[in-house]
């Protein structure tokens, strides 16, 4: 939407103090040409003795509305799930119920790969911006042989910012909200970001019924740009983690086209 190439990576780790805990790693790259923009994006995510792999390329088309940009985009790839058998120990939960000998658990890992799209729609102009995605449209479900099948709902996320002009015009107030859900739980969450001559920004974000959240960045002139945020949780989970750490590094560049005159 803002007209370069952009190379982004993320990382999360959560709840740390927890083994198995959740981690999240993005990478992601995307360009525009003219209307249309391209992106390729690579997914890890581990949480418990479960992980899943995804890679997607991505298409967009943007129209001009009123002030600002409407577009549409469509990503398409593959999803790897995993399920680490030989990490589950029965041993230490042997009951008349229960055996190290269990049938229904495997005893390797195990993974099943599917494909996997999502659809969003995006609009921005200067003032403000608003999108609205689904992940998962396929409703993939990941055979894993002969012990389970793995099935992804469809999640819903709507994001939407407003930039709010201060007096002193090089600070500006950006109040953010960010709501997902699957139809089977439901998540908010809601942020408040002061940023400083669009160099550096901070912020306080509350999630709804789980979390604090405080945010730093700032943008570099070489088009490098680094953030960071911390949640504090506000739920019981709070005894034994100190908390989930977050870093995103993204660098945006543009090249030229245009042939020089003689």
């Amino acid at each position: 939407s803002d007209g370069m190439i952009s190379v982004r990576a993320n990382h999360r780790q959560q709840w740390i103090g927890f083994e198995n805990r959740p981690q999240t790693t993005y990478v992601g790259i995307e360009a525009p040409i003219k209307q249309h923009g391209v992106g390729l994006l690579f997914e890890n995510d581990k949480y418990g003795l479960f992980s899943s792999q995804s890679f997607y390329a991505q298409y967009s088309y943007k129209f001009k509305v009123g002030p600002g940009y409407l577009s549409g985009g469509v990503k398409l790839g593959f999803l790897n799930q995993t399920f680490y058998g030989k990490k589950v120990n029965l041993d230490s939960i042997q009951s008349d119920y229960h055996s190290s000998s269990d049938p229904l658990v495997p005893k390797t890992d195990v993974n099943g790969i599917v494909f996997d799209a999502g659809v969003g729609v995006f609009y921005k102009d200067d003032k403000r911006y608003a999108g609205f995605s689904i992940t998962h449209v396929t409703a993939p479900n990941v055979d894993l042989g002969d012990y389970a099948s793995f099935k992804f709902r469809l999640n819903y996320l709507f994001l939407f910012e407003h930039n709010i002009s201060l007096n002193n015009p090089l600070y500006v107030l950006k109040p953010s909200f960010l709501a997902k859900t699957d139809f089977n739980s439901f998540q908010v969450d809601l942020n408040m970001n002061l940023e400083y001559n669009k160099k550096f920004w901070g912020g306080l974000g509350y999630r709804l019924l789980d979390a604090v959240i405080f945010s730093v960045g700032m943008n570099l002139n070489i088009g490098l740009s680094v953030a960071y945020s911390y949640e504090l949780p506000t739920t019981k989970i709070i005894r034994g983690t100190s908390g989930s750490h977050e870093f995103t590094v993204a660098y945006g560049f543009k090249i030229d086209m245009k042939k020089k005159s003689s």
